[in-house]
């Protein structure tokens, strides 16, 4: 016997897709797939192309005093 959550979530669940009752039975499969890609295939794309960038930023000479300020400056905080 389900409990009383599980009618909410199953009469909310087919509240929400009722407009695509078509694909209503496969959707969650659908939604999976979609995020899987997002994960295996975009995400490290987009994190590749923004780590080049900051990279060569760490690495590049106007880095160095900044990161000097910034560690004086939570030596302080930490005293």
């Amino acid at each position: 016997m389900a409990g009383k959550w599980m009618v909410v979530a199953r009469n909310e669940y087919r509240t929400i897709t009722s407009g695509i009752r078509r694909i209503r039975s496969y959707f969650p499969y659908i939604v999976l797939v979609l995020l899987a890609c997002y994960v295996f295939f975009i995400a490290p794309r987009i994190v590749d192309l923004l780590l080049d960038d900051f990279t060569e930023h760490i690495l590049s000479q106007e880095v160095v005093p900044i990161m000097q300020m910034v560690l004086f400056m939570f030596f302080f905080f930490l005293m």
